[in-house]
């Protein structure tokens, strides 16, 4: 199963290179913070963090099981989370979004 977890995540101070992005709300800078924060990713991102020392706490999410259909269902959860996309995306992220349905 994969999909896109909104999770509390943190980063311990002894990771050289953080994997995560985090973007500020308030001056919506893109980083790459060590300590806690909330951010929104795929299941992939999160295993890998996992495995290089992150703590992750899953707080809400959707799942999927791989299929002909993942594609298409992956689109819609991310139309369907519109308020957190823009929370963490660019307003250009709408664009490539909409492509994968043609």
């Amino acid at each position: 199963m994969f999909g896109i977890i909104e999770a509390f995540v943190f980063c311990p101070n002894n990771i050289n290179i953080p994997l995560l992005p985090y973007k500020d709300e308030r001056n919506e800078l893109l980083s790459f913070p060590r300590g806690r924060f909330i951010g929104v990713y795929f299941t992939e991102e999160l295993i890998k963090a996992r495995s290089v020392g992150y703590m992750v706490y899953p707080i809400r999410g959707y799942l999927y099981e791989k299929g002909e259909r993942t594609k298409a269902s992956v689109v819609h959860c991310l139309w369907s989370m519109g308020s957190v996309i823009q929370m963490h995306f660019s307003t250009q992220c709408s664009f490539p979004l909409a492509s994968l349905f043609q």
